[in-house]
């Protein structure tokens, strides 16, 4: 809903190659939220067999409300620790995904 919302109408695969999904999980998921009214799946202009997906009014009001309680929820989140404690955690981050990396390129 955020890549629709953000976006726009989008092709299931295109939704699928900005998330770490296959297109068959994003297809599920796009038929469960088509079931629930917000998504709806409209002709694509450039590809006769792959449908545009496009978020409904319900969708987009949906959306905007889940956003607003993940900000809200969000803002508030380490609100009572230090700035020491927050250095430190950027650091074991920071290692971790480069650790990350460095693994990443060792298999390829």
């Amino acid at each position: 809903m955020r890549s629709l919302a953000l976006l726009g109408s989008l092709t299931v695969p295109q939704v699928a190659q900005m998330r770490p999904a296959s297109r068959q999980r994003m297809q599920r998921l796009a038929n469960e939220l088509a079931a629930k009214g917000l998504v709806e799946f409209i002709d694509n202009p450039r590809h006769r067999r792959s449908k545009l997906v496009r978020l409904t009014p319900k969708g987009d009001t949906r959306y905007r409300e889940l956003n607003a309680r993940l900000l809200s929820t969000a803002s508030t989140m380490g609100a009572a620790l230090s700035e020491a404690d927050i250095r430190k955690t950027t650091e074991i981050v920071r290692e971790l995904s480069d650790d990350v990396k460095s693994r990443s390129e060792r298999l390829s």
